[in-house]
């Protein structure tokens, strides 16, 4: 566990470095006005400043659900969007950093939320996770010990560094029904031993290289998503104040729905991946026990993104005087396209498309599709939403910009369907 958070911390450090460097090149890029770029450098330091915190997130919360504390890392999440839904409430009615420009004062925000996420799940980790577990000692990863356990002829010998794992042993052996069973039958004294030696080679130095190399394809995938998100807001901030901020009003609104799909995401990822491996030893039961997991997390999560789309646009009028009071923001939220569809349909439309998407992510990541999710994420960019953004820019009105959004995370949806689709 240790391990896993060092290499997100450092991973994150260099990912706040690339984004520091390419600060100037991009807003070169995007042309930005002098009045615009001085409020966006700000924003860019402090997502930039956010990332050392927001990948080791990650780590923290998989091994929360490594832990079995699937609710505690669903809590944390939670808290963290409340944190930062409450956070913009105040923002944009001037309660909280009044003095200071928007953009930056949601950047500081954003900071802050990660940063105490990082802060309650590494104190959680440390409280949870049993003794020796977080470090890998003993071993060295020749495999003597099991060796030597055989030439005894033991079939409960194990090596030294999954004595480590043992309590998690323990506790699968009491949802058995005890030690006995595992002592009694053949059958589970052999996937002791499978989960002994699983446990073991998680634990060795010698993966890191792997680690290392499914961390960067998850990395690259963050600073995509992470980098979109910054582009299309300063497309938003580039026609006005009133529209960037109906523009983080509505992506708040979206961003915070996906809290509560995140549960059934890490369903797929923690449930889907136990499957997957058992699916992957030629069983036709866990093949067809994963199809079924899929089918029934992803109508859970339509039906949950429906729900959501349709309460928005029943509450329309008083989620925006929620949050603000001013005329010409609300009338961005309002502006029709050529369509006739508003800022507030577009985002109706996303909850209910983004839904799917998180739990098709999750079970992708179960089958240990990284990489794949890695080509996908950069070629949705490059041929999806960077021209649709281009477009966008030119129309030079919000609806636009969301536009494009959509037909990004149209694409991801149905790319991600197929994928999933794939490793049936």
């Amino acid at each position: 566990m240790l391990l896993n958070v060092c290499c997100c911390l450092l991973l994150g450090c260099a990912t706040a470095a690339a984004l520091l460097a390419a600060r100037q090149p991009l807003f070169n890029l995007m042309r930005l006005q002098p009045a615009v770029a001085e409020q966006a450098a700000p924003l860019w330091t402090l997502v930039a400043a956010a990332m050392p915190a927001v990948l080791p997130n990650l780590a923290l919360c998989g091994a929360l659900q490594g832990l079995r504390r699937i609710g505690l890392a669903a809590a944390l999440e939670a808290l963290q969007a409340a944190c930062e839904a409450g956070g913009l409430y105040a923002v944009l009615r001037g309660w909280l950093l009044g003095s200071m420009p928007v953009l930056q004062a949601l950047g500081i925000l954003k900071l802050a939320a990660a940063a105490a996420y990082f802060a309650g799940g590494l104190l959680a980790v440390a409280w949870l996770a049993p003794d020796g577990l977080l470090s890998s000692s003993g071993n060295d990863g020749s495999g003597s010990g099991r060796e030597a356990g055989d030439r005894r002829g033991s079939t409960t010998a194990v090596p030294r560094d999954a004595e480590a794992a043992a309590p998690l042993l323990a506790e699968w052996r009491q949802e058995d029904g005890g030690s006995a069973v595992v002592e009694q039958h053949p059958a589970a004294q052999g996937a002791a031993q499978r989960l002994y030696r699983e446990l073991a080679a998680a634990l060795h130095w010698r993966h890191l290289g792997c680690m290392l190399r499914d961390g960067g394809n998850v990395t690259v995938r963050a600073v995509v998503v992470q980098g979109s998100t910054f582009l299309v807001s300063m497309a938003a901030a580039r026609l006005g104040q009133s529209p960037l901020t109906a523009h983080q009003i509505a992506n708040q609104l979206w961003v915070l729905p996906s809290h509560l799909i995140a549960g059934l995401q890490t369903a797929g990822i923690v449930l889907g991946g136990r499957l997957a491996a058992e699916a992957g030893g030629r069983s036709c039961e866990a093949h067809s026990h994963w199809r079924l997991l899929a089918r029934r997390l992803l109508a859970t999560a339509t039906a949950g993104g429906l729900a959501v789309a349709v309460g928005y646009l029943a509450a329309r009028d008083r989620l925006i005087a929620t949050f603000t009071h001013d005329a010409a923001v609300a009338g961005q939220l309002a502006t029709a396209t050529a369509a006739g569809l508003t800022v507030w349909h577009l985002l109706c439309l996303l909850c209910l498309i983004f839904a799917p998407t998180m739990v098709l992510t999750g079970l992708i990541y179960a089958r240990g599709m990284f990489a794949y999710m890695r080509s996908l994420q950069l070629a949705g960019f490059a041929l999806v939403l960077c021209p649709a953004l281009w477009a966008a820019t030119r129309i030079g009105s919000l609806p636009a910009l969301w536009l494009a959004k959509l037909a990004w995370y149209v694409f991801m949806l149905l790319a991600e369907a197929a994928g999933v689709a794939s490793a049936w």
